[in-house]
């Protein structure tokens, strides 16, 4: 597919190759070794797969900032955030292989691992939308600045969080949601990137009036 109306070319799809790369890299860290398995059962202490959820939690954050950026450099401007929720989609649609099999390694936690994806996408389309807000700047900073900008930007909401309300963020989040969280704990874990996603949207839009459609 080529023009701006493309949802996949070469730099989504070496994007998505990165994605998927991180979270089996993670996910083999998680599988636990024979001799690890031995103590566990001795000890009677329950299996988890923690590495690969908190991988993926940063990865989604990664994985939506970069997109985000591909589509400022394009200056795509037509339903640019639809084909971000798009891209977004995909991504998770390759990296669905790993997931499923890490539901082997947290059994009965299903709903958790479906409130985990869920979140990660939540998550990656906050930085796709806030990357392309940025990016659209491109005439007021240089790429080098905008690039420190928006990952350091990131790295704050990943980690500075924990400080405080870890929940707040994606790294304390996704564990919080494998646990089956009540109700309320849910609702505030989605709030952060919700909220987040309602104040960037209308000025992504803002900044993109010129376009018919976002």
């Amino acid at each position: 597919m080529r023009g701006e109306h493309a949802v996949i070319d070469r730099g989504v799809a070496t994007t998505f190759m990165g994605f998927v790369l991180l979270n089996g890299v993670a996910l083999l860290v998680s599988i636990p070794m024979p001799c690890r398995l031995e103590a566990y059962r001795a000890a009677l202490i329950p299996l988890h797969a923690p590495v690969l959820f908190y991988v993926y939690a940063l990865a989604c954050g990664v994985l939506g900032a970069r997109l985000g950026t591909l589509s400022a450099m394009r200056g795509e401007r037509s339903f640019a955030v639809s084909r971000l929720v798009a891209r977004i989609a995909l991504a998770n649609v390759a990296s669905l292989p790993l997931l499923l099999y890490a539901r082997a390694l947290v059994p009965g936690r299903e709903t958790g691992l479906v409130l985990c994806i869920m979140y990660g996408g939540v998550v990656a389309l906050l930085w796709a939308v806030a990357g392309r807000w940025m990016g659209s700047g491109h005439g007021h900073r240089r790429p080098a600045v905008q690039w420190a900008l928006k990952y350091g930007l990131l790295a704050l909401y990943m980690f500075l969080p924990l400080l405080v309300v870890p929940i707040a963020s994606p790294l304390g989040a996704a564990p919080r949601l494998l646990s089956e969280p009540t109700v309320g704990s849910a609702l505030l874990a989605f709030l952060v990137p919700l909220g987040g996603l309602a104040v960037m949207t209308p000025l992504l839009w803002a900044r993109m009036r010129g376009g018919r459609h976002v």
